[in-house]
């Protein structure tokens, strides 16, 4: 019920800040407004980006532990098997940078990743099953 209430506390995402992120997105595996709730502590994400290893964050909530958030989650990706490395950023000028610059060497990210589909989602690419992950462990 707790958490409830709390996706219901929050605000949606800026529609200007949502059009800002997505015109430095291009093709990566993105995700929106997200709430990841862990045991000790939960926090807002307004945006993920997936890239071979690379797991980048933003998060416009001043309060959000994200270096936890960030530890938390790079946990539980890797338990299921994806060697990733989270990081999730408060400041939104290095996150489009960061989003720019995933973007360009998207290449050299993803290669020499071996990847076999899972039987039980034969469709989805190793980073949209790195993004169902994330979501997981959302509201």
């Amino acid at each position: 019920m707790v958490s409830l209430i709390m996706i219901l506390m929050r605000h949606p995402m800026d529609e200007k800040l949502y059009k800002e992120i997505r015109s430095h997105a291009g093709d990566l595996v993105m995700a929106y407004e997200m709430y990841m709730t862990f045991y000790e502590k939960s926090g807002y994400l307004d945006a993920v980006a997936v890239c071979g290893n690379t797991v980048v964050g933003y998060t416009s909530d001043p309060r959000a532990d994200t270096a936890y958030l960030a530890e938390q989650s790079q946990k539980i990706v890797r338990k299921n098997g994806y060697k990733v490395d989270v990081k999730i950023l408060k400041d939104l000028k290095p996150y489009l940078e960061r989003l720019d610059s995933m973007n360009e060497h998207k290449e050299s990210l993803r290669n020499g990743i071996k990847f076999t589909p899972d039987d039980r989602y034969p469709d989805l690419s190793r980073e949209e099953l790195i993004k169902h992950t994330i979501l997981a462990i959302c509201l």
